[in-house]
């Protein structure tokens, strides 16, 4: 029973991570990735494979698997409009002699 809810939080919180960043990770990206919440080590041991944890995942967790396999929803940027300064005529310099 215990290793079934240390799975099931396993698969939550790497559901959580891959759709926060926007994209389902393959097992070289996630090993690489910076800040992954389970290292992959517990993974392999849990699941027994990348494939078998990202099948579980969609059955498990299938809101946060789209939104991973969505992408990243970036939201629309406002534009920043910058005012010219207007430029006043300035007097020239007196020449020396």
């Amino acid at each position: 029973m215990a290793r079934l809810r240390q799975k099931t939080s396993i698969l939550k919180r790497v559901a959580e991570f891959m759709a926060k960043e926007g994209k389902v990770f393959g097992k070289i990206d996630y090993i690489q990735s910076e800040g992954t919440p389970v290292r992959y080590h517990f993974i392999h041991s849990y699941f027994g494979s990348w494939g078998r944890m990202l099948a579980m995942l969609e059955l498990q967790e299938p809101e946060l698997f789209k939104q991973a396999k969505a992408g990243k929803v970036e939201e629309p940027k406002a534009k920043v409009v910058k005012d010219t300064p207007v430029k006043t005529p300035t007097k020239p310099a007196p020449k020396a002699i």
